[in-house]
């Protein structure tokens, strides 16, 4: 009877430490990181910024510039604190690395020893596929991203023709 007992109490201790540890349900956590991202403007996704036509002598020596055409990227519906940074996608001149290449370079229309420079609203060249100018929309939602572009010569010898660049950009978003 002894023995019974204690099998008895044994299987009750047993049976209410069970009981205690058993789960009555479950919590599901769910959540998701992401980083935040903009809307382009239907204006800043195929622009056309025209540097219209430049005489030959404003491009008579090397280094000599066009005059400065304004562009703008902008962006809307930016969740708060989204940082949004821009490559410009080209070829880069082999005998200047912040000057992109003409299209068509081999092209008996086009303009020869002339390219094109970016520069963003603080001056700063943009290089050909490297990462460059980046902002943060803090105060709403809506961002705009400054540029300028002008005809640069190569040499002291530019030929007339057709100057035409394009450029595609990449946005990421950080």
């Amino acid at each position: 009877m002894k023995k019974n007992l204690c099998s008895a109490l044994l299987l009750t201790a047993t049976g209410m430490s069970f009981s205690a540890f058993a789960a009555d349900g479950n919590v599901a956590i769910t959540g998701e990181f992401f980083i935040p991202t903009c809307n382009i403007q239907a204006s800043s996704k195929s622009m056309t910024v025209s540097l219209g036509d430049v005489q030959r002598s404003t491009l008579k020596t090397a280094g000599a510039t066009s005059t400065e055409v304004p562009f703008s990227l902008n962006f809307t519906d930016c969740a708060l604190k989204t940082g949004v940074q821009v490559k410009f996608m080209g070829t880069a001149a082999a005998s200047n690395e912040t000057v992109f290449v003409l299209d068509n370079p081999d092209g008996t229309s086009t303009a020869k020893n002339v390219g094109l420079q970016i520069h963003d609203q603080w001056g700063n060249a943009k290089y050909p596929n490297k990462v460059g100018s980046w902002a943060v929309a803090n105060y709403n939602s809506d961002l705009s991203l400054s540029y300028k572009a002008n005809y640069i010569a190569l040499s002291d010898n530019v030929t007339p023709g057709e100057a035409n660049v394009l450029v595609e950009y990449i946005v990421t978003y950080v």
